[in-house]
């Protein structure tokens, strides 16, 4: 079936809105910081949220929450669309980045990534890339039902404050969008 220029381009904002709000809810819930989320008409997208004032490479937790949320975005595009259209390349760049610095993991993530490694004779970083497409797997299925509801609003209004993402993750209609049309 060939879509039509409007059917492409609703097709690329809706896997937009579901790569950025899987960003989002991640962040929140995994990293407890708040996010603004932002769609754009060509299909791009950036979820935006508040610094860290923390050793990223050297608290394990944090580490591999930041990796999970990283490819969160990448789960929730594809259990919406069943493709990935090729957007987040700053994602695996980021992914790429952090593991390259040698990070603190914890202590359960490199164990499993060394059998996973030994057991397939992958390498230890393409093993430890596998354990957090699976965690973020995880996590996207946990908490479907909120990154739907920040994506539906993502698909309506291109914008989301911190404030409106952190309504939807209390299952509240985000505030600033009631009664408007």
């Amino acid at each position: 079936m060939k879509l039509t220029k409007e059917q492409w381009r609703q097709r690329q904002l809706t896997a937009a809105a579901y790569h950025e709000a899987g960003h989002a809810v991640a962040r929140c819930v995994l990293l407890g910081r708040s996010t603004a989320v932002t769609i754009n008409p060509d299909g791009s997208g950036l979820s935006h949220g508040t610094g860290a004032s923390f050793d990223l490479y050297r608290e394990p937790d944090v580490v591999w929450a930041h990796l999970v949320m990283t490819d969160a975005g990448f789960a929730a595009e594809y259990k919406k669309t069943r493709v990935l259209t090729g957007g987040g390349r700053e994602d695996w760049a980021w992914i790429d980045d952090i593991l390259s610095r040698d990070p603190y993991l914890p202590e359960a993530v490199v164990t499993s990534a060394c059998r996973w490694a030994r057991r397939y004779g992958d390498g230890l970083d393409k093993s430890i890339r596998y354990a957090v497409e699976q965690a973020a797997r995880r996590f996207v299925r946990a908490h479907w039902a909120t990154i739907v509801r920040v994506a539906d609003a993502l698909v309506e209004h291109h914008a989301l404050t911190a404030e409106q993402v952190q309504d939807a993750l209390e299952d509240r209609e985000p505030r600033l969008l009631r009664g408007t049309t």
